[in-house]
Protein backbone atom coordinates (compact mmCIF):
# COMPACT_ATOMS: atom_id res chain seq x y z
CA UNK A 1 0.00 0.00 0.00
CA UNK A 2 1.68 2.93 -0.89
CA UNK A 3 1.82 6.55 1.09
CA UNK A 4 -1.82 8.27 0.61
CA UNK A 5 -1.24 12.30 1.16
CA UNK A 6 -5.07 12.13 1.18
CA UNK A 7 -5.41 9.91 4.15
CA UNK A 8 -2.79 12.32 5.68
CA UNK A 9 -5.68 14.99 4.89
CA UNK A 10 -8.77 13.44 6.56
CA UNK A 11 -6.45 12.83 9.61
CA UNK A 12 -5.98 16.39 9.22
CA UNK A 13 -9.38 17.16 8.94
CA UNK A 14 -10.62 14.44 12.02
CA UNK A 15 -8.36 16.23 14.16
CA UNK A 16 -9.16 20.02 13.65
CA UNK A 17 -12.59 18.88 13.97
CA UNK A 18 -12.12 17.46 17.41
CA UNK A 19 -10.06 20.67 18.23
CA UNK A 20 -12.66 23.09 17.41
CA UNK A 21 -15.45 20.98 19.26
CA UNK A 22 -13.59 21.28 22.44
CA UNK A 23 -12.66 25.00 21.36
CA UNK A 24 -16.36 25.80 20.98
CA UNK A 25 -15.82 26.87 17.82
CA UNK A 26 -19.75 27.81 16.09
CA UNK A 27 -21.33 25.44 13.64
CA UNK A 28 -19.11 22.22 14.32
CA UNK A 29 -20.81 20.55 17.38
CA UNK A 30 -20.22 16.98 15.73
CA UNK A 31 -16.25 17.60 15.90
CA UNK A 32 -16.30 14.70 18.19
CA UNK A 33 -16.86 12.72 15.12
CA UNK A 34 -13.27 13.15 14.53
CA UNK A 35 -12.44 10.39 17.00
CA UNK A 36 -14.28 8.08 14.60
CA UNK A 37 -12.69 8.80 11.75
CA UNK A 38 -9.38 8.84 12.81
CA UNK A 39 -10.19 4.71 14.31
CA UNK A 40 -11.09 4.25 10.33
CA UNK A 41 -8.03 5.39 9.24
CA UNK A 42 -5.90 3.80 11.98
CA UNK A 43 -7.76 0.33 11.04
CA UNK A 44 -6.88 0.37 7.67
CA UNK A 45 -3.36 1.85 7.63
CA UNK A 46 -2.24 -1.05 10.26
CA UNK A 47 -3.96 -3.78 9.04
CA UNK A 48 -2.73 -2.81 5.73
CA UNK A 49 0.53 -2.78 7.20
CA UNK A 50 0.61 -6.08 9.38
CA UNK A 51 -1.00 -7.84 5.51
CA UNK A 52 1.48 -6.25 3.48
CA UNK A 53 4.16 -7.64 5.84
CA UNK A 54 2.58 -11.34 5.78
CA UNK A 55 2.70 -11.52 2.40
CA UNK A 56 6.43 -10.24 2.00
CA UNK A 57 8.00 -12.18 4.74
CA UNK A 58 5.51 -15.01 5.31
CA UNK A 59 5.53 -14.16 9.14
CA UNK A 60 4.04 -10.92 11.27
CA UNK A 61 6.75 -9.65 13.75
CA UNK A 62 5.29 -8.95 16.79
CA UNK A 63 8.20 -7.74 18.85
CA UNK A 64 8.83 -5.31 15.56
CA UNK A 65 5.12 -3.78 15.35
CA UNK A 66 5.02 -2.81 19.25
CA UNK A 67 8.86 -1.95 19.27
CA UNK A 68 7.42 0.50 16.20
CA UNK A 69 4.58 1.25 18.15
CA UNK A 70 6.51 2.23 21.45
CA UNK A 71 9.18 4.62 19.53
CA UNK A 72 6.20 6.55 17.60
CA UNK A 73 4.18 7.24 20.99
CA UNK A 74 6.24 6.82 24.12
CA UNK A 75 8.57 9.73 23.34
CA UNK A 76 5.83 12.30 22.54
CA UNK A 77 3.54 11.26 24.68
CA UNK A 78 5.75 10.71 27.73
CA UNK A 79 6.97 15.00 27.60
CA UNK A 80 3.07 15.87 27.11
CA UNK A 81 2.18 13.88 30.04
CA UNK A 82 5.12 15.37 32.48
CA UNK A 83 4.53 19.00 31.15
CA UNK A 84 0.64 18.22 32.11
CA UNK A 85 1.55 16.95 36.17
CA UNK A 86 4.31 19.80 36.28
CA UNK A 87 1.52 22.76 35.17
CA UNK A 88 -1.28 21.18 36.96
CA UNK A 89 0.99 20.73 40.30
CA UNK A 90 1.23 24.53 40.06
CA UNK A 91 -1.83 25.55 38.97
CA UNK A 92 -4.39 23.19 39.61
CA UNK A 93 -6.11 23.50 43.21
CA UNK A 94 -5.13 20.66 45.96
CA UNK A 95 -8.46 18.86 46.22
CA UNK A 96 -8.01 18.10 42.13
CA UNK A 97 -4.41 17.31 42.11
CA UNK A 98 -5.41 13.45 42.98
CA UNK A 99 -7.05 12.98 39.99
CA UNK A 100 -4.70 14.71 37.75
CA UNK A 101 -2.41 11.94 39.15
CA UNK A 102 -4.56 9.33 38.96
CA UNK A 103 -5.34 10.33 35.13
CA UNK A 104 -1.50 11.33 34.28
CA UNK A 105 -0.93 7.08 35.40
CA UNK A 106 -3.64 6.17 33.39
CA UNK A 107 -2.98 7.84 30.25
CA UNK A 108 0.98 6.34 30.27
CA UNK A 109 -0.62 2.86 30.93
CA UNK A 110 -3.01 3.42 27.90
CA UNK A 111 -6.20 2.83 29.88
CA UNK A 112 -6.92 6.84 30.24
CA UNK A 113 -10.86 5.29 28.77
CA UNK A 114 -11.61 3.31 31.44
CA UNK A 115 -10.94 5.09 34.22
CA UNK A 116 -12.61 7.92 32.31
CA UNK A 117 -15.48 5.51 32.18
CA UNK A 118 -15.46 4.15 36.02
CA UNK A 119 -15.70 7.75 37.42
CA UNK A 120 -19.02 8.40 34.99
CA UNK A 121 -17.38 11.59 32.07
CA UNK A 122 -19.77 12.62 30.08
CA UNK A 123 -17.39 13.62 26.99
CA UNK A 124 -20.47 15.62 25.26
CA UNK A 125 -21.13 17.49 28.22
CA UNK A 126 -19.69 20.81 27.17
CA UNK A 127 -20.55 22.60 30.59
CA UNK A 128 -18.23 19.92 32.66
CA UNK A 129 -14.74 20.28 33.82
CA UNK A 130 -12.47 18.15 32.05
CA UNK A 131 -9.69 15.87 32.83
CA UNK A 132 -5.99 17.97 31.43
CA UNK A 133 -5.70 14.57 29.31
CA UNK A 134 -9.36 13.61 28.81
CA UNK A 135 -8.05 13.08 25.05
CA UNK A 136 -5.86 10.35 25.44
CA UNK A 137 -8.81 8.35 25.71
CA UNK A 138 -8.84 7.75 22.46
CA UNK A 139 -5.62 6.94 22.17
CA UNK A 140 -6.17 4.12 25.04
CA UNK A 141 -8.97 2.87 22.56
CA UNK A 142 -6.65 2.25 19.72
CA UNK A 143 -3.69 0.53 21.83
CA UNK A 144 -5.84 -1.59 23.60
CA UNK A 145 -7.33 -2.65 20.03
CA UNK A 146 -3.60 -3.10 18.46
CA UNK A 147 -2.75 -5.16 21.66
CA UNK A 148 -4.97 -7.96 20.90
CA UNK A 149 -5.15 -7.37 17.00
CA UNK A 150 -1.77 -8.24 15.38
CA UNK A 151 -1.81 -11.55 17.28
CA UNK A 152 -5.04 -12.45 16.17
CA UNK A 153 -3.86 -11.57 12.65
CA UNK A 154 -0.75 -13.73 13.10
CA UNK A 155 -2.94 -16.51 14.52
CA UNK A 156 -5.10 -16.72 11.76
CA UNK A 157 -2.76 -16.25 9.16
CA UNK A 158 -0.99 -19.63 10.43
CA UNK A 159 -0.45 -21.74 7.47
CA UNK A 160 -0.52 -20.88 3.50
CA UNK A 161 -3.90 -21.65 2.37
CA UNK A 162 -7.24 -19.49 2.34
CA UNK A 163 -5.62 -16.22 4.21
CA UNK A 164 -7.67 -13.67 2.74
CA UNK A 165 -10.48 -15.68 3.76
CA UNK A 166 -9.64 -16.30 7.30
CA UNK A 167 -9.10 -12.71 8.05
CA UNK A 168 -11.74 -11.23 6.36
CA UNK A 169 -14.22 -14.12 8.38
CA UNK A 170 -12.00 -12.49 11.95
CA UNK A 171 -12.55 -8.82 11.30
CA UNK A 172 -16.67 -9.43 9.91
CA UNK A 173 -16.53 -11.30 13.47
CA UNK A 174 -14.89 -8.03 15.56
CA UNK A 175 -17.14 -5.97 13.00
CA UNK A 176 -20.62 -7.85 14.19
CA UNK A 177 -20.16 -8.02 17.51
CA UNK A 178 -18.58 -4.69 18.46
CA UNK A 179 -21.43 -2.98 16.64
CA UNK A 180 -24.17 -4.92 17.99
CA UNK A 181 -22.42 -3.96 21.31
CA UNK A 182 -22.48 -0.25 20.08
CA UNK A 183 -26.07 -0.31 19.11
CA UNK A 184 -27.28 -2.36 22.43
CA UNK A 185 -25.33 -0.38 25.10
CA UNK A 186 -25.00 2.96 23.91
CA UNK A 187 -28.64 3.93 25.39
CA UNK A 188 -28.36 1.89 28.79
CA UNK A 189 -24.83 2.69 29.41
CA UNK A 190 -23.54 5.90 27.65
CA UNK A 191 -20.08 6.42 29.41
CA UNK A 192 -18.73 2.73 28.92
CA UNK A 193 -20.19 2.90 25.29
CA UNK A 194 -18.82 6.12 24.64
CA UNK A 195 -15.41 5.26 25.83
CA UNK A 196 -15.25 1.37 25.93
CA UNK A 197 -13.06 -1.06 23.53
CA UNK A 198 -16.16 -3.21 22.71
CA UNK A 199 -18.23 -0.76 20.99
CA UNK A 200 -15.40 1.08 19.69
CA UNK A 201 -13.56 -1.78 17.73
CA UNK A 202 -15.90 -2.45 14.69
CA UNK A 203 -14.79 1.46 13.54
CA UNK A 204 -10.90 0.18 13.33
CA UNK A 205 -12.40 -3.07 12.15
CA UNK A 206 -14.25 -1.13 9.18
CA UNK A 207 -10.76 0.02 8.67
CA UNK A 208 -9.10 -3.30 8.39
CA UNK A 209 -11.87 -4.53 6.52
CA UNK A 210 -11.09 -1.90 3.68
CA UNK A 211 -7.07 -2.40 3.58
CA UNK A 212 -8.22 -6.26 3.65
CA UNK A 213 -10.07 -5.64 0.04
CA UNK A 214 -7.86 -2.86 -1.33
CA UNK A 215 -6.11 -5.10 -4.33
CA UNK A 216 -9.51 -5.00 -5.45
CA UNK A 217 -10.56 -1.81 -4.19
CA UNK A 218 -7.43 -0.18 -6.07
CA UNK A 219 -8.63 -1.07 -9.59
CA UNK A 220 -11.50 0.69 -9.65
CA UNK A 221 -12.22 3.19 -12.26
CA UNK A 222 -10.92 6.91 -10.99
CA UNK A 223 -13.86 8.52 -11.37
CA UNK A 224 -15.60 6.16 -9.38
CA UNK A 225 -13.11 6.55 -6.49
CA UNK A 226 -13.47 10.17 -7.03
CA UNK A 227 -16.82 10.25 -6.84
CA UNK A 228 -16.60 8.11 -3.18
CA UNK A 229 -14.15 10.33 -2.13
CA UNK A 230 -16.02 13.35 -2.44
CA UNK A 231 -19.37 11.73 -1.14
CA UNK A 232 -17.34 11.00 1.83
CA UNK A 233 -16.23 13.76 2.20
CA UNK A 234 -19.13 15.48 2.30
CA UNK A 235 -20.11 13.26 4.86
CA UNK A 236 -17.90 14.01 7.12
CA UNK A 237 -18.72 17.34 6.90
CA UNK A 238 -22.67 16.91 6.91
CA UNK A 239 -21.73 14.46 10.62
CA UNK A 240 -19.42 17.70 12.19
CA UNK A 241 -22.01 20.61 11.22
CA UNK A 242 -25.49 18.26 12.55
CA UNK A 243 -24.08 15.66 15.59
CA UNK A 244 -24.37 18.03 18.32
CA UNK A 245 -27.77 16.77 18.81
CA UNK A 246 -27.04 13.36 18.90
CA UNK A 247 -28.19 11.71 22.27
CA UNK A 248 -26.42 8.33 22.57
CA UNK A 249 -22.88 7.75 20.82
CA UNK A 250 -21.72 5.60 19.38
CA UNK A 251 -24.73 3.38 18.19
CA UNK A 252 -26.46 3.77 15.19
CA UNK A 253 -25.30 7.61 14.88
CA UNK A 254 -21.51 6.48 14.72
CA UNK A 255 -22.30 4.42 11.56
CA UNK A 256 -22.14 8.19 9.12
CA UNK A 257 -19.03 8.87 10.11
CA UNK A 258 -17.27 5.67 10.14
CA UNK A 259 -19.16 4.90 6.76
CA UNK A 260 -18.43 8.39 5.55
CA UNK A 261 -14.68 7.68 6.31
CA UNK A 262 -14.68 4.27 4.44
CA UNK A 263 -15.66 6.39 1.34
CA UNK A 264 -13.47 8.40 1.21
CA UNK A 265 -10.39 6.18 1.94
CA UNK A 266 -12.15 4.03 -1.07
CA UNK A 267 -11.71 7.24 -2.68
CA UNK A 268 -8.68 8.65 -4.93
CA UNK A 269 -8.38 12.47 -4.30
Amino acid sequence: MTHRRDIEGLRAVAVAAVLAYHAGVPGVGGGFVGVDVFLVISGFLITGLLLEERRRTGRIDLAGFYGRRIRRLLPISSVVLAATAIVGAVALAPTSLADLGTDVIAAAAFVANIVFALRGTDYLAGDADPSAIQHYWSLAVEEQFYLLWPGLIALVTLGRRAITTRVTIAVSTVIGVSLTASIALSPAMPTWSYFGLHTRAWELGVGAALAIAWSRIEHLPGVLRNILGWCGLAAVTVAIITFDRVEHFPGWAALLPVAAAALYALGQL
